[in-house]
């Protein structure tokens, strides 16, 4: 057997992934190269590292430290309503003095007010061309 088969083939025996004939053949090959032995260890020592990362380590009185932050929020929430209640009300009397100057600076009386149309939006002259040469095109 070549070395490059047993490389392909040193993970799955690592994950116990080989039949058993196969398994057999990557460690008599084992036992004569030293090199795929060296590939071998390597191997194992990354998986160790990895497998090392994997675990999860318990932080000491993390569970206290979650009550406590809680207990602190919980304090504060009558805070928290009160600002609500300011925040609320100062947006009423924001709205009320809104529509109190709204109303402050439009006129009353209507009939003084004159309104002039834009000359851009008059298309009474520009219809009359249009309608002029829908005209001659059907005669």
């Amino acid at each position: 057997m070549d070395c490059r088969r047993i490389e392909k083939q040193l993970m799955p025996y690592l994950e116990n992934e080989l039949s058993i004939a196969e398994k057999q053949n990557v460690e008599v090959h084992l036992e004569q190269c030293s090199g795929c032995m060296q590939k071998l260890q390597y191997l194992r020592s990354t998986l160790s590292l990895v497998d090392a990362e994997k675990e999860t380590r318990v932080k000491p009185f993390l569970y206290t430290r979650i009550q406590a932050r809680q207990s602190a929020t919980m304090v504060l929430r009558p805070n928290r309503a009160l600002q609500t209640a300011w925040i609320t009300a100062v947006l009423v009397i924001g709205i009320i003095i809104g529509v109190a100057v709204g109303r402050a600076t439009i006129p009353t009386d209507s009939s003084e007010q004159t309104y002039t149309m834009a000359y851009l939006f008059d298309d009474t002259k520009i219809e009359r061309l249009e309608y002029q040469l829908l005209n001659d095109n059907e005669q």
